[in-house]
This record gives structure tokens, sequence and C-alpha cells, in this order.
């Protein structure tokens, strides 16, 4: 284990899921992933967007970028213009940078299909049980 993680590290704060996809695709020929030259059925469970939604320093990039657009608006005495209190705002603000690491993780796969002529006969099925892991 590397001297890097810490007990209490959660998995989403040590790994970003566009990097672990990066390498999948990148080494196919040793873990055969998506193969280009058979028939595959691949599973990948994602790893950033399930975490406490506390600042992560993986995801700064995304931070920027959410902020850059004020797409969770101005906070104002502690009351966000959207009407989150500020609690909210940084989960919120957590998860939204979580979420568009899965983004790019899919951007990366639709990609590598697409340059290996496997895009038109692939499925992609994507499942989101968020509700029933996080809320009990």
């Amino acid at each position: 284990m590397s001297d890097d993680i810490t007990k209490g590290d959660t998995l989403a704060h040590i790994a970003k899921d566009s990097e672990i996809m990066d390498y999948y695709l990148s080494h196919n020929e040793t873990y055969n992933f998506a193969p280009t030259d058979e028939k595959f059925l691949s599973f990948y469970t994602t790893v950033t967007t399930h975490g406490d939604y506390s600042y992560n320093p993986l995801l700064a990039e995304n931070y920027e970028f959410i902020d850059s657009i004020e797409y969770l608006g101005k906070t104002t005495g502690g009351v966000n213009n959207i009407g989150l209190d500020e609690e909210y705002v940084s989960m919120v603000r957590s998860y939204f940078a979580s979420a568009l690491d899965t983004e790019y993780l899919v951007t990366l796969l639709v990609k590598y299909l697409m340059e290996n002529d496997l895009f038109e006969s692939t499925m992609l099925c994507y499942f989101l049980i968020i509700s029933a892991t996080m809320m009990g």
C-alpha cells in the first residue's frame, strides 16, 4: 500500500475513474477490457462518485470548471442564491466534480470504441443505484 494512503482515506480520494479507465484501455492487450478482435462483455464500477463528498484534491480542475460557470451560484451570508445552505453547496459541488470525472471516463471509452471501429456494434449500459447505497 502506498505511504500516501492513510487510514480513513476513501477510494474516491485516491483514484480517479478516468485515470483507471485510461490505464485499462492503454493496457488492453494485458487486461482484455475491450478487445478489438473478439466479442466481449466488460464491467466497470465507478469509485470517484462513491465518496463522502468532501473536497477531493484529485478533482481540482473539475472544481475550477464548476466555479467558473457559477453553476451553484454565489453564497452570501451562509446561504446560496439557489437556496442551498453552505454545507449542501460543498457536498453538491464535490459530487458534480466527481460526476465530471465519470463523464470523462465515458468519453475515453467512447473514443476508444470509435477509434477501433467498435462503437457501432457496442452497447453501453449505465446503472445508477446511488439512492439505494447512500440513503440507507
